[in-house]
């Protein structure tokens, strides 16, 4: 959930304060999660730059 809010727009601060924590860290360190859709744009950005293939590892 808080994954999805945070690709929907919603503020990290915000997320935090509906799940309860006291601290933004919490919520960054235990419940926002890279999604494969996110590494594979990753890849996809530092392959224009590099000019290699490296979503093959998805």
């Amino acid at each position: 959930m808080a994954t999805i809010s945070l690709r929907n727009s919603c503020e990290i601060k915000d997320i935090a304060e509906v799940l309860g924590h006291k601290r933004i860290e919490t919520t960054e360190n235990y419940y926002i999660t890279s999604t494969t859709n996110d590494l594979i744009k990753i890849c996809e950005a530092i392959e224009k730059e590099i000019d290699i293939n490296l979503s093959d590892k998805f």
